[in-house]
C-alpha cells in the first residue's frame, strides 16, 4: 500500500470562516487610524480549559496607556457560537451562532452612543 492511501486527514486551510480575533484585530487597527493614533485597539487573546478569549481595549498611549475595555468574547475551538458582552451591558453573555450574527453585534456596539462617548472623553484628556 503506498505512503498516500494511509494519509487519513482531511484537506486543510479551505475554511471560509473569519476568526472572531481576525476580525477584532481589523477594527483595532481602524480605530488607530481614525484617531491619528491618539487612541488605539487593542486585543488581547488567552485560553483555558477548551475556550479561546478575546478582550478589545481601547487604549490611550500619551495617557499612560490608559486601557478600558469595550467589550469581551469567548468562544471554542469551532469559533462559532461565540459569546459576546460589550462593556455597559449586563453580565449576561449572549450567543452569536455565526460569523455574519457576530459582525451585527460588532457593528451595534462600535457605532453605539456608549462607545463614542468613551472615545470622546479619552480624545478630550488627550487634549486631540
Amino acid at each position: 500500500m503506498a505512503q498516500q492511501d494511509r494519509d487519513f486527514w482531511p484537506p486543510l486551510g479551505q475554511t471560509r470562516i473569519t476568526p472572531p480575533v481576525v476580525i477584532l484585530r481589523e477594527q483595532a487597527a481602524l480605530l488607530a487610524n481614525k484617531s491619528q493614533g491618539l487612541i488605539e485597539g487593542q486585543v488581547d487573546t488567552s485560553a483555558g480549559g477548551d475556550r479561546f478569549y478575546h478582550r478589545l481595549y481601547v487604549v490611550a498611549p500619551t495617557l499612560d496607556n490608559y486601557r478600558y475595555q469595550l467589550l469581551g468574547v469567548y468562544h471554542a475551538i469551532l469559533l462559532y457560537p461565540v459569546y459576546v458582552i460589550a462593556s455597559g451591558e449586563s453580565k449576561t453573555e449572549r450567543p452569536l451562532d455565526s460569523e455574519e450574527e457576530f459582525l451585527n453585534w460588532l457593528r451595534e456596539v462600535l457605532s453605539s452612543d456608549r462607545t463614542k462617548q468613551v472615545l470622546d472623553a479619552l480624545l478630550a484628556q488627550i487634549g486631540g
